[in-house]
């Protein structure tokens, strides 16, 4: 690395002590499934033919927190629940990336986020991370 230049804010690595299955659960839904929400509470991805619903653990409590997501995509792809285990430090977070994927950020620890892509095809996470989250230094 050239003198001045700052290292990387974030580093990836695999998931070599299975975080994932320690905060991350899915549950393919079978059947007719609707999930009954306010409008307000539904993030629609970009041609609205999918959503999710978040609903978050009671923050009144001490942590650790249990959250939920359910997605429901467009005809053809698999309704899914995310079960969100053991998360403290900040929300989990989804982000429609089309209408069959949606990418997730779960914060484990103030530094340390699993993200992950989940195909709602497929009902499977395609891809998986760990990423470290550090100040930037010189």
């Amino acid at each position: 690395m050239q003198a001045g230049q700052k290292k990387p804010a974030v580093s990836y690595q695999e998931d070599k002590t299975d975080l994932f299955s320690q905060h991350l659960q899915v549950q393919i839904l079978t059947g007719q499934v609707a999930v009954y929400a306010v409008e307000k509470e539904k993030h629609y991805s970009e041609k609205k033919s999918a959503y999710f619903v978040y609903f978050p653990d009671n923050k009144e409590k001490p942590p650790p927190y249990y959250s939920s997501f359910f997605l429901v995509g467009p005809a053809g792809t698999k309704a899914v629940k995310l079960h969100v285990k053991n998360h403290a430090f900040k929300d989990p977070a989804l982000t429609w990336l089309n209408e069959k994927w949606v990418f997730g950020r779960i914060w484990v620890k103030e530094c340390l986020a699993l993200e992950f892509v989940l195909d709602l095809e497929t009902g499977q996470l395609i891809q998986k991370t760990v990423a470290y989250f550090s100040a930037e230094t010189e």
